[in-house]
């Protein structure tokens, strides 16, 4: 029992430090698409109305496709509206430590441009 306790303390901790991860990670992204877009002389982008995380209302609509089978629950979905978006988008995603995964046409029944804790 002892045990079954402590494991299950230690799943949670690791479960928020994981969250907590992902937060910071999602928000250096966020600050570096502000950043760039903004030493570029580049004002096409704006993360707030492109950019989608589990906390946002229309996040659940974009997160995964209409036929998924499968839940996700990539850590944020971004739309890109320029060729520009994409290089930043790349760039701020890897530095920052988040995996940059294209999305399909949503066909995909296994959901996989959706990958948990994934940037979409």
């Amino acid at each position: 029992m002892l045990l079954a306790a402590a494991l299950t303390a230690s799943s949670a901790l690791a479960q928020s430090v994981t969250q907590t991860d992902t937060s910071s990670m999602l928000q250096a992204f966020e600050d570096c698409m502000d950043g760039s877009a903004a030493s570029n002389g580049n004002d096409t982008i704006t993360i707030n109305t492109n950019f989608f995380v589990q906390s946002s209302p229309l996040y659940e609509d974009y997160a995964t496709g209409p036929k998924a089978r499968i839940d996700r629950t990539p850590a944020g979905v971004f739309f890109a509206t320029s060729e520009d978006d994409v290089v930043r988008a790349l760039n701020c995603a890897v530095d920052n430590g988040l995996a940059p995964v294209p999305r399909s046409g949503g066909h995909s029944y296994e959901v996989l441009s959706s990958m948990d804790t994934c940037l979409r």
